[in-house]
């Protein structure tokens, strides 16, 4: 090996690196000295051209990248490059074509498929912006967005061991996103695995995502680990929250009936009634109140106006 292949070499150890610890600075200098060494290198064109990209200088970016198909480089690393730059640069079209010709020359690395994953959802064509980064998952994608994206769709789908896979690793790869939690927080609610809930609405809250949601599901939560007291205040919150809206009068009816405090249930009703609660769960509610006071031909009648104003009312088919 010469003492030039030897300094090469030395540089791209010294790049790794770098590249390993964020150091774009660094990193440009190391290539910019290696370039000097080999000016006509279209592998060294490309990468530079990533450390571009990741340091937000989008247009030398793609200076580099497009050097990198004159030198006759590597075509579908080099368009891959330049798509990822016109998705930076919010030109999605173009970022399509030229991640689609990527695509078309054979390379099916995360990179790829995560970059038309995201353009993809950027123009809300979801369903291809799943199929994509659910293939950069597969490739082992580094980016947490992805399994973050990833987990929402499938939670939407009720598919919730899938989607607690992939928001879990979203969190190993250290997204610092309330919606994650958020998002495990209503898969655990739901499966009533309610200490894990807590967990993680909790976490949600002290991030600044107080939304009339969060405090619902852990309200609900703390009603599975039976701290009705606690649930008490969280639904009195969504109260406070929003007036106008019969959710937390709704969930407090809940609760007092499960306590057995029916007049504060009948109280909440009404008050839910008055801010807009739709029929069908106005007879639930009902119906379950006179359940809980043994009033069962009441019971059977309100229920029996709630499924004719909806015959999937969920409340109704819960109670049987």
């Amino acid at each position: 090996m010469s003492k030039e292949d030897r300094i090469f070499d030395s540089l791209m150890k010294l790049l790794t690196k770098y590249a390993k610890q964020n150091n774009f600075k660094e990193c440009a200098n190391i290539l910019q000295n290696a370039l000097k060494m080999k000016p006509n290198d279209a592998e060294l064109y490309r990468k530079i051209g990533w450390v571009y990209l990741y340091d937000g200088l989008s247009e030398k970016a793609l200076e580099c990248f497009r050097r990198s198909l004159e030198l006759k480089g590597n075509r579908a690393r080099a368009y891959c490059g330049i798509g990822a730059t016109k998705f930076l640069q919010k030109s999605f079209s173009s970022a399509l074509r030229n991640l689609g010709r990527s695509l078309s020359l054979g390379l099916d690395t995360w990179d790829v498929h995560y970059y038309l994953g995201v353009t993809y959802e950027k123009l809300e064509r979801l369903r291809e912006a799943f199929d994509h980064l659910a293939k950069s998952a597969d490739r082992n994608c580094p980016n947490a967005y992805c399994y973050n994206f990833l987990g929402e769709q499938l939670l939407k789908e009720k598919k919730y061991a899938e989607a607690e896979q992939k928001l879990l690793r979203a969190i190993e790869l250290k997204l610092e996103n309330a919606r994650t939690h958020y998002f495990l927080g209503v898969i655990y609610t739901k499966e009533q695995r309610s200490g894990l809930a807590i967990k993680h609405l909790k976490i949600c809250l002290k991030s600044g995502l107080r939304l009339p949601a969060v405090y619902r599901d852990l309200g609900i939560a703390y009603m599975g680990k039976e701290l009705p007291e606690k649930a008490e205040e969280q639904f009195k919150k969504i109260v406070k929250m929003n007036l106008k809206s019969p959710t937390g009068f709704e969930e407090l009816c809940f609760l007092y009936i499960q306590r057995k405090k029916l007049d504060l249930a009948q109280e909440c009703l009404e008050k839910a009634r008055e801010r807009g609660l739709p029929d069908d769960r106005w007879y639930a509610i009902l119906g379950s109140i006179s359940k809980a006071k043994g009033e069962v031909q009441s019971a059977i009648r309100y229920n029996k106006l709630a499924l004719k104003n909806n015959p999937k009312n969920g409340l109704v088919h819960a109670q049987f």
